[in-house]
């Protein structure tokens, strides 16, 4: 099973992030998912229904026939400050067969990323990402067939609200007129289980193209709603950010001489402590005392100070 992630690292609106590790991952359909044939109000199915019987009536999918090739993938995931913990290659997507549709593959030596998508024909594609910083980062891959604008057609690789593929240059990219592969089963690994993509938050699919600017208002903490930007925050580490800013560490460090409160205390620090900008702050506020409660009678307090320490370390 994925590894669930402590507030403040995973934690993303109401829903908590998860860690995939060897031999987990989550399969998203049984006979593969196909982007532009979302399924609709699949709570409001039979207990007799399944995906074979309602496969072939279009009508009970998001879109209609014709726009399968319009996509979008978005999510945000987790790069390690410890990079030797990156593996060779980090699989998001797979299908059934086992082709790998989107991956990054990782060289420790140079410190050299590259995001590998694999189009409808099985061709795989290579973009070359910056040296990325430890911390959250946004990704969105968004496939697009429209016959208005036939130079926009393609698949496109957004980075932190960068398009890493722009089919306006010359030869119009790797990707143009190029179409992401369909059927996808697992998220977050290989069947095998040897390649695990590690932490994400807020995967989604999206039976459209999203527009640019939707995906540069994700990448940078806000919502957009049609044409609108909501103003709402939506960073994975938004909650504890904001508890950083308010200067909670000092609150939560005087109660930590209560044994009834220590705990909780000691948990909401060590999740402040994910936050690596929070860290030098919280050791100068109560790590000697967070050192002491390593030697607490109570055995609930003892490990959630060595979980304290570990994060700030």
């Amino acid at each position: 099973e994925p590894v669930a992630v402590d507030i403040g690292k995973g934690m993303y609106k109401s829903t908590w992030g998860i860690e995939f590790v060897k031999g987990s991952y989550v399969q998203l359909h049984k006979d593969g998912l196909w982007q532009g044939l979302i399924p609709a109000l699949l709570t409001s199915a039979s207990p007799s229904d399944d995906f074979r019987t309602t496969s072939a009536d279009h009508y009970k999918y998001m879109v209609a026939p014709g726009l399968k090739e319009n996509s979008t993938i978005t999510c945000w995931y987790y790069w390690p400050e410890d990079k030797s913990k990156v593996p060779s290659e980090r699989v998001l997507l797979e299908t059934d067969s086992g082709e790998r549709v989107a991956s990054i593959k990782y060289d420790r030596e140079q410190q050299r990323g590259l995001w590998c998508l694999m189009d409808k024909q099985g061709s795989v594609y290579q973009f070359e990402i910056p040296k990325l910083q430890a911390g959250w980062h946004h990704v969105a891959i968004v496939s697009k067939k429209e016959k208005s604008e036939p130079h926009q057609e393609g698949t496109r690789l957004y980075l932190d609200g960068k398009d890493y593929h722009s089919h306006e240059r010359a030869g119009g990219g790797p990707m143009a007129k190029r179409w992401l592969k369909d059927g996808l089963f697992i998220v977050g690994n290989t069947k095998a289980g040897d390649c695990p993509f590690g932490l994400i938050a807020d995967f989604r699919i999206y039976a459209t193209a999203l527009a640019p600017n939707h995906i540069t208002a994700m990448s940078t903490e806000e919502e957009v709603r049609g044409d609108h930007r909501t103003g709402f925050r939506s960073h994975p580490d938004s909650i504890v950010r904001k508890l950083a800013d308010m200067d909670a560490v000092r609150i939560l460090a005087l109660r930590l001489d209560v044994p009834d409160c220590a705990a909780e205390c000691l948990r909401a620090l060590g999740s402040l402590a994910s936050y690596g900008p929070s860290r030098a702050h919280i050791f100068g506020v109560c790590g000697m005392e967070a050192l002491r409660l390593l030697h607490s009678p109570h055995s609930m307090i003892k490990r959630l100070a060595a979980r304290l320490l570990t994060n700030m370390a």
